[in-house]
């Protein structure tokens, strides 16, 4: 009811669709001045709400013209591509190659250098670039809904809430414990 009020969201970008640099160019100059502050900011900082400021312009007067005019949209991904590609440059360079991190002696003056790296940024470079190889693994527990809703369907068919009682307390003991169970229920 609600998803009809609400924007579509931008679909993630794809290195894959990088515009040709001509091509780039091309756009850049058929497009407004707010438009084209808001194609640059979004290359240097790929957040959407950070260029909307750089043009002077809210973010549903941003979606609204995106999906008017088709070469600012065009731009706008292209931005967004560019913009994630150096975030992605710079979280490599701090994963892989490191931070310098200086110590000083008491003069102020630098006592050693020395190259930190972040373990969990590279961590979530394996992750992003071999899921395959890197991902989380986590176990499938097989639900018990299924199993519990044909019993509770048989129980109630033949009147006997009583015995679904008794059968949920069997099979999930650390979850419902007999004493659990009104005795009503158990009577009935």
């Amino acid at each position: 009811m609600f998803s009809a009020l609400m924007p579509e969201p931008t679909p993630p970008c794809d290195p894959g669709d990088a515009l040709p640099e001509d091509e780039r160019d091309a756009i850049l100059a058929k497009l407004r001045p707010w438009q084209r502050r808001f194609v640059l900011s979004l290359r240097e900082r790929p957040v959407i709400t950070d260029a909307c400021r750089a043009a002077n312009i809210s973010r549903s007067s941003a979606y609204a013209w995106r999906d008017k005019e088709p070469d600012f949209a065009a731009a706008w991904d292209d931005a967004c591509i560019e913009g994630w590609d150096e975030v992605e440059s710079a979280a490599y360079k701090e994963a892989v190659i490191g931070r310098e991190k200086l110590t000083y002696d008491k003069e102020g003056n630098i006592k050693s250098r020395e190259s930190v790296r972040d373990p969990r940024m590279i961590e979530l470079l394996l992750r992003g670039n071999r899921p395959e190889k890197y991902r989380e693994k986590v176990p499938v527990v097989p639900s018990a809904m299924p199993m519990l809703d044909a019993a509770l369907a048989k129980c109630l068919a033949t009147g006997s809430l009583a015995a679904f009682a008794r059968k949920l307390a069997a099979r999930q003991p650390a979850v419902i414990e007999a004493e659990a169970i009104p005795s009503a229920l158990l009577t009935h």
